[in-house]
């Protein structure tokens, strides 16, 4: 019944939205749009306070989307760009 109803048991979510985990500066873009990455590859680093956060792909894909640029600054869960 579960299957007739569209849904899975213990399936995970995987959005392919990248957020920004905190706020602070655009410091490096490291991917452009069109770029196929890795999971765990560099896509962004954000910096506040001193500290340099990368932000790291969660999953292999293609870059889309990219909506910072270098020296922006962004709030915490911002969109920062998407992988398909």
């Amino acid at each position: 019944m579960i299957k007739q109803i569209g849904l899975t048991i213990g399936g995970t979510h995987k959005t392919n939205i990248i957020k920004s985990p905190m706020p602070g500066l655009v410091l490096r873009i490291s991917v452009n749009e069109g770029d196929v990455v890795e999971e765990g590859d560099e896509l962004v680093v954000v910096e506040a306070m001193k500290m340099e956060t990368p932000v790291m792909a969660p999953f292999p894909g293609t870059v889309q989307n990219i909506s910072i640029a270098q020296g922006d600054q962004v709030q915490a869960s911002q969109f920062l760009l998407e992988i398909v």
